[in-house]
């Protein structure tokens, strides 16, 4: 890939202000190196930022008041010392959330496991398999299997409705 002059046109301030990265930079500067225009013009852009530089220090703007520099280097300093206590703080926050978190998932969990649990060994839900409609969609292999894991009771016998005395 090359740069071409519209490329070196729209990005001066990224290649002044050295905001290319590296590999743009080398297609810059290869570009810089083959046209004779966009030379012509990186020397009016340093000319330019010269003279700008140039008349900021003549009226003092550069120079700044001693109070400013105190704030600056004080609240640089703060920030290098306080750094590793606000990643801290952070990082515990994070890990008591984290925590927080699983312990009502883990709760949710095990309530609906007991809940679960409470209601298979229940009578409400173990109907023998005569009364139940379970009979109509598994084998009488899987039932068997559903009896002896304990999630359906055995049938119970249905009683005789005629009077044995007629």
């Amino acid at each position: 890939m090359k740069f071409t002059c519209k490329d070196v046109q729209n990005r001066w301030s990224e290649y002044l202000y050295r905001e290319l990265d590296e590999r743009e930079l080398n297609l810059f500067i290869r570009h810089l190196l083959e046209c004779e225009f966009c030379r012509a013009e990186e020397a009016r852009w340093k000319d330019l930022l010269t003279r700008l530089d140039g008349l900021g220090a003549s009226e003092g703007i550069f120079d700044a008041p001693p109070e400013l520099l105190a704030t600056v280097k004080r609240e640089i300093i703060l920030e290098e010392e306080e750094s590793p206590r606000k990643t801290f703080s952070r990082l515990a926050g994070w890990v008591a959330g984290a925590a927080c978190v699983f312990a009502l998932v883990t709760g949710g969990l095990v309530t609906g496991f007991e809940q679960l649990q409470h209601s298979v060994q229940s009578k409400k839900v173990k109907k023998p398999v005569e009364e139940s409609v379970l009979s109509n969609i598994y084998n009488d292999e899987t039932l068997q299997i559903y009896r002896e894991e304990g999630i359906l009771l055995e049938p119970t016998p249905k009683k005789n409705t005629k009077c044995a005395d007629r």
